[in-house]
């Protein structure tokens, strides 16, 4: 087994190093160290995370592969349910300490649906999205997210954004 430190991109170090890769490994001459890996955990349950984190401790004092390896599975190759659990940890000890702590558990909201977007730039002609207004589902959307857009303080509205004229020199342009 090779220990997580003599391993870079795959291939064994022979010590002689400039101190840096872009690999996520840097290198103080003789010892790697890994950059902060995230690792998410996805159950279909609340209590899955716990079970979760039960078993990569279980796991990883036996684990032959390095970290940004587990990181990057964990993150694309699984499933992704609606309850999740993020952790940050840069050793195989710091994994461990974090999957003994409480973790804490989100529930992801499900149904996102279908977005537009308009970037108020006149990507085609200012006030493009106005015509839309008159379509009761396209406006409650909207009034939906200004509602959202002023729980997080916003000090505009994308209601008035949308349906006021724009600028003099916006006309001037186009």
């Amino acid at each position: 087994m090779i220990e997580e430190s003599a391993k870079t991109n795959g291939h064994l170090r022979n010590g002689h190093t400039n101190g840096w890769h872009t690999n996520g490994h840097v290198t103080n001459g003789d010892h790697a160290v890994l950059s902060p890996q995230l690792f998410v955990l996805s159950s279909h349950d609340q209590d899955g995370i716990s079970r979760l984190c039960n078993s990569y401790k279980g796991y990883l004092p036996s684990m032959s592969d390095s970290l940004s390896n587990l990181s990057f599975t964990l993150a694309t190759k699984r499933s992704q349910f609606n309850w999740r659990a993020a952790i940050v940890a840069d050793s195989v000890e710091g994994l461990q300490e974090a999957l003994s702590a409480k973790q804490q558990i989100t529930r992801v909201a499900t149904g996102s649906g279908l977005a537009l977007v308009f970037t108020g730039q006149g990507a085609q002609w200012a006030r493009m999205g106005l015509g839309l207004m008159q379509y009761p589902v396209f406006r409650q959307s909207v009034e939906l997210a200004d509602t959202y857009l002023k729980t997080l303080g916003s000090t505009w509205s994308a209601i008035c954004e949308s349906t006021s004229s724009p600028p003099e020199y916006l006309w001037l342009i186009q």
